[in-house]
């Protein structure tokens, strides 16, 4: 299967042609023009692209650089090339006496081993939806490694690749047992909103919300008594998953909610002992402040045409 790149690109060359720009030419910004055309397909393997080239004489010895790579010589047999490295690739070779170069952008693919924090794939602001606050956008194709977990802490984020593959891998809104600090709501998990032509393989959601604090004591916030909000907090909303795909005959996708719990209020106490040898007296000097409520629970989307549609896929 082709990327939409690949696509793209191919649709382009079809009705045009690629600029061949021709390196003799030191005065002038004029280009030679041929009817060179070239499309990237996927290989399976992070990474690995082929580029198919038309229109070229692939017997001529080539060249090629790339921003990690020196000069190498590049074997178009079959006017093909594998190609390993992301970013942009200059091809360079000699026609009769024509010194010329052609440049091909590769997509970058992602890996994730391990746990990783959201912030750790450096999420672009994003503006154009309220519900989307984060965006990671790459360019080729992402895979979740096994045990892999992606952690978002509640941001609400869109994730776009042209395939996601998960080895059985985690989405998770917030580790479990997360509780918000004394006195503050616990945090709605957000959305998780992924967007790929494809998606492979087992991928698991858990899609939490954070537990409401609870009350204050003074031993934490090193208030006085008398200034202490002992009212536990209300627990977040679960997180909502939104997937967008047009392929997901090859997927597992297994989804877990749990809506935050209510922080529990607390009280102030003091104990005191009025003769030497009487038992110790407790005595209340603020009485405990409610618990807090518990969060609801977020609907999940299949976005099909920009509509909410059931997601019933575990």
């Amino acid at each position: 299967m082709k990327f939409q790149l690949s696509v793209i690109m191919c649709c382009f060359l079809a009705v045009g042609c690629v600029e061949v720009k021709d390196q003799n030419e030191k005065k002038s910004k004029a280009t030679e023009v041929s009817q060179i055309a070239y499309e990237i397909e996927p290989l399976d393997r992070p990474q690995g692209y082929l580029v198919r080239f038309s229109g070229l004489n692939c017997s001529l010895n080539f060249r090629r650089t790339s921003k990690l790579k020196s000069r190498i010589s590049a074997n178009l047999r079959n006017c093909e090339d594998i190609v390993d490295e992301s970013g942009l690739h200059e091809y360079e070779w000699i026609e009769g006496t024509v010194a010329k170069s052609l440049s091909v952008n590769i997509p970058e693919d992602k890996i994730i081993v391990g746990t990783v924090q959201l912030d750790q794939l450096n999420p672009a602001d994003f503006r154009d939806q309220s519900e989307v606050k984060k965006q990671v956008k790459i360019s080729g194709r992402l895979y979740l490694r096994a045990g892999s977990r992606l952690v978002t802490n509640g941001e609400s984020v869109l994730i776009e690749a042209e395939l996601i593959h998960s080895e059985g891998a985690s989405i998770l809104t917030f580790e479990s047992g997360s509780r918000a600090p004394e006195a503050n709501l616990g945090r709605s998990g957000g959305l998780v909103y992924l967007k790929s032509e494809q998606i492979k393989g087992v991928l698991n959601f858990e899609l939490r919300g954070q537990h409401g604090g609870n009350g204050e004591t003074t031993a934490v916030s090193r208030k006085r008594w008398k200034d202490l909000n002992l009212n536990g907090a209300n627990g977040g909303n679960s997180g909502k998953l939104w997937i967008e795909s047009e392929n997901l005959n090859h997927s597992q996708v297994n989804i877990l909610k749990e809506v935050g719990q209510p922080g529990i209020g607390t009280d102030v106490t003091t104990f005191a002992r009025f003769e030497a040898r009487a038992p110790r007296v407790r005595t209340i000097l603020r009485p405990k402040g409610p618990d807090g409520s518990t969060g609801f629970e977020e609907k999940s989307c299949l976005i099909v045409n920009q509509k909410c549609e059931a997601l019933n896929l575990n």
